[in-house]
C-alpha cells in the first residue's frame, strides 16, 4: 500500500504541480503522512496507559527518522524510480480507486492527527484522576 501511495504522490507532483524534483517531494510527502499516523497512534497510547504527553522534540525525532527511512528507501535504494518505472503499482488494477485511496488516506490520516491532540487532552485529564484513584498517587 505504501508503494501505491508513493505512486500516487508521484503522479501528483510530476503531472498536476509540474515539480522538478517529484521523487523527493513524494518522499517528504510520505514520511509526512507517515509521522502523523505514527506519532497519532504513539501519542494516544502513551497518554492511556502511562499518563505521559509526548513532547514536540520527541515527535520531531519520530518524523526526522521516518523521513530518513523513506529518503534511504526510496531514493538511496532506487526502490522510487523502480516503483515508478516498472511496478506502477494500482489497488485491484484501477486508477480511479488507487486515487481514491491516496486522497482518502490523506484526509483521514491528517483529521486522525487534529483529533488525537483534543483527544488526547481530554483522556489526559479522564485518565489522570482514575490512575491517582487505582494507584494512590
Amino acid at each position: 500500500m505504501i508503494d501505491v501511495l508513493y505512486y500516487m504522490y508521484y503522479l501528483f507532483y510530476l503531472k498536476v504541480l509540474k515539480d522538478t524534483q517529484p521523487h523527493g517531494r513524494t518522499v517528504w510527502a510520505l514520511s509526512f503522512i507517515c509521522s502523523m499516523f505514527v506519532i497519532s497512534i504513539l501519542d494516544l497510547i502513551l497518554i492511556f496507559f502511562f499518563l505521559y504527553l509526548m513532547p514536540v522534540e520527541y515527535m520531531y525525532a519520530i518524523a526526522l527518522l521516518i523521513l530518513g527511512v523513506f529518503y534511504w528507501f526510496y531514493l538511496r535504494k532506487k526502490r522510487g524510480k523502480m516503483v515508478v518505472e516498472k511496478m506502477k503499482p494500482l489497488i485491484r488494477g484501477s486508477f480511479r480507486l488507487s486515487v481514491m485511496f491516496a486522497i482518502l488516506s490523506f484526509v483521514m490520516i491528517f483529521a486522525m492527527f487534529l483529533s488525537s491532540a483534543v483527544m488526547g487532552k481530554y483522556m489526559y485529564q479522564l485518565v489522570e484522576p482514575m490512575s491517582r484513584m487505582v494507584f494512590g498517587e
